[in-house]
């Protein structure tokens, strides 16, 4: 399997060259053409393999990449970046802080006429996992292509899976680490991107949960454009040790204290089509469905099951997923009383039942009122894993009031488990 960039998924070969540059030990850079033995990505100081935070750690950039900064000009000026920045939406002015402007402002002190953008070693790492030979063929996290209709609910998912108000249930603290990263490809090959919108805007939602402030405005569909790439790197709370049961599965079962978690998030204009655009093999294919937008409920957006039904049947994926969002806004009496059960042990963080969330599923979309599409979506779950996700607050503007995701937690349980999981001794 060939490697490729995390960002533009050009494949990599001794033609290619990466920079890399240890932000803990800038005076090691190096400019070196690909080897398949990887020794040259990592930081020529042992300890950095596993940095104390992503922040911190090694950085690369695909030479050439068509995936650009979004400071980079194109005028020949050295790259700018600021300390922070601000986004008019909708009549509203925000100022955006993250982390990523103080990391790029300091790799654009080293490379100042660089016009890639640049990644976390740990990106790189997990989308080349197979290739890299990671752990003898186990990976170091998953990358993930999410695919639905319009509005089915796919950036707020990728959103709250990237921050700790998405696994804050019912703890009032997680415990482990979710850091975060973001980065809106450009379209198509050779385009130049004038992405400061679009990275601001990728960046909004993570500034106003940073700073306990909460507006619809920061929920914005996916643009039209290659990938919202959206990265989450857990690390469990070592100093705590009271690690929730699903991130202990796999941090005892490894080496590698960081885990991640790479969402590639598509417009649902181009899901909407026939064709299958995005034809980049990923880990996992988690296709959104709108569970309020269905026919037994008597509300129904006709993209919503077309769309999953199609990108369930195309996705190209290792394994295959279908999200369940918006099930908060499904009137209770509509519910049998085992399924308003179900939802509540899900809000509340316990366990439930082996597919318990595909059967309650396959009862909305086998009503006798059902659209065809959603019969046909019925049909493609045997083998598929049902999840139900959904966020609570998405509108509270009030001061204090944070969103608040539940299911999330078994979703990414899931999405690293596969791979995490002890393996059986042989005779037990």
């Amino acid at each position: 399997m060939p490697v490729k960039c995390p960002l533009c998924f050009q494949k990599l070969d001794a033609t290619q060259q990466l920079t890399r540059v240890c932000l803990s030990h800038p005076d090691l850079k190096q400019t070196f053409p690909f080897d398949i033995d990887r020794k040259d990505i990592f930081c020529k100081v042992k300890t950095c393999e596993n940095p104390r935070s992503i922040q911190t750690g090694v950085f690369l950039r695909h030479v050439g990449c068509p995936a650009k900064n979004p400071y980079w000009k194109g005028d020949g000026t050295p790259i700018a970046v600021p300390e922070k920045d601000t986004l008019e939406r909708e009549g509203k002015v925000f100022h955006i802080q993250h982390w990523l402007f103080g990391a790029l402002r300091e790799l654009a002190g080293f490379e100042p006429d660089a016009s890639e953008m640049w990644f976390p070693l740990h990106m790189f790492r997990t989308v080349n996992w197979y290739s890299l030979d990671e752990r003898q063929g186990q990976g170091i996290g998953a990358t993930i292509r999410l695919a639905g209709a319009k509005n089915a609910g796919k950036t707020v998912l990728a959103t709250m899976a990237l921050v700790p108000y998405g696994y804050a249930q019912p703890q009032p603290v997680p415990a482990f680490r979710v850091e975060n990263y973001t980065y809106v490809s450009p379209e198509g090959i050779g385009v130049v991107q004038q992405p400061q919108e679009q990275f601001l805007q990728a960046l909004l939602p993570f500034s106003m949960l940073r700073d306990q402030q909460n507006t619809p405005e920061w929920v914005a569909g996916t643009p039209p454009t290659r990938a919202n790439i959206k990265a989450a790197f857990f690390r469990a709370n070592v100093e705590d040790r009271k690690w929730a049961e699903e991130v202990w599965k796999y941090v005892l079962n490894s080496k590698e204290p960081w885990h991640s978690l790479l969402f590639y998030d598509t417009a649902g204009e181009d899901n909407e089509k026939p064709a299958e655009k995005h034809k980049d093999p990923v880990d996992i294919g988690a296709v959104v469905l709108d569970g309020s937008q269905l026919r037994f409920l008597g509300h129904v957006t006709p993209p919503n099951a077309k769309t999953a039904s199609e990108r369930l049947a195309t996705i190209a994926a290792n394994r295959k997923c279908l999200i369940v969002t918006k099930v908060d806004l499904i009137q209770d009496d509509l519910l049998l009383p085992a399924e308003r059960e179900l939802l509540a042990k899900l809000r509340a963080g316990e366990a439930v039942e082996p597919d318990a969330e595909k059967k309650l599923l396959l009862r909305w979309l086998g009503d006798k009122n059902a659209l065809p599409a959603e019969r046909d979506l019925a049909y493609q779950l045997a083998d598929v894993e049902v999840f139900l996700v959904w966020t609570e607050g998405l509108n509270d503007t009030d001061p204090g009031s944070l969103p608040r995701t539940f299911g999330l937690r078994r979703f990414v349980t899931w999405s690293l488990d596969g791979r995490f999981a002890p393996k059986k001794k042989k005779g037990k």
